[in-house]
């Protein structure tokens, strides 16, 4: 163990950030622990303790305008708040990109005036209603499909902070292994709450643009003979 520790550290290594389109996305659905994100690693990395993790991950509805004319009012499935992490509310109307006439938070809805038509909307927003998030380092089946949860956090405090300012890290200070994500193990996202975490519409065409995830690690350069099992059994050990 100590010298796979000692290999470890002397690998090269880079600082990067694991952004939203480095992950396999999939919708959640309400009421239910969903997996939304997966990142399978290509070769071993460390999660970093000191630098910020960003997650905001937006509710979605759709609506149909009445193809009047007039300014309508639509009322949101869950509670909209405004976010310093992103952009509170996208709208799309027959996938093109537009602006509401306004928008209400204290009764969680939007006006918006369509062009004589009937328009689809999509609307990807950011909520505080309730929804966990939880991040998970899992081996691949081959070594036990063991997993770890190594972050979790309320997103509906996330989504009202400015996570600049007010940061969530990583805390991994259990044991020397605890970070690390060796070859082919996957990092797994997981929300669980009153609504469903969505990226995408395929109906429309669209995605949240507004939405967030971001995450600080250290790309290891090589492999390192026997890490996964390493990783495995500290795991185990400690859980």
């Amino acid at each position: 163990m100590q010298g796979i520790i000692k290999e470890l550290a002397q690998m090269p290594a880079t600082p990067a950030r694991l952004e939203r389109d480095s992950f396999d996305h999939h919708n959640g659905e309400a009421g239910s622990r969903s997996l939304v994100a997966s990142f399978r690693a290509p070769n071993p990395l460390v999660l970093r303790s000191d630098r910020p993790i960003r997650v905001v991950i937006t509710a979605f509805d759709s609506f149909t305008t009445d193809g009047s004319g007039n300014s309508q009012t639509f009322e949101l499935s869950h509670d909209l708040v405004e976010s310093p992490q992103s952009q509170d509310l996208i709208i799309f109307a027959d996938g093109a990109r537009v602006k509401p006439d306004a928008v209400d938070y204290d009764a969680d809805s939007f006006d918006y005036t369509d062009g004589g038509a009937g328009e689809d909307l999509a609307v990807y927003y950011i909520s505080g209603a309730d929804c966990e998030i939880e991040i998970e380092k899992q081996a691949p089946s081959s070594q036990g499909s063991v997993s770890e949860r190594v972050f979790e956090e309320p997103l509906s405090l996330l989504h009202q902070r400015d996570q600049d300012e007010q940061p969530r890290y990583f805390e991994l200070g259990a044991s020397p292994l605890q970070a690390v994500v060796p070859r082919k193990w996957r990092l797994n996202v997981y929300a669980d709450g009153e609504y469903g975490a969505t990226w995408d519409d395929e109906t429309t065409g669209t995605s949240a643009r507004n939405a967030v995830l971001s995450l600080p690690y250290k790309q290891g350069r090589g492999e390192v003979n026997g890490l996964g099992r390493a990783v495995a059994h500290d795991t185990v050990n400690r859980s």
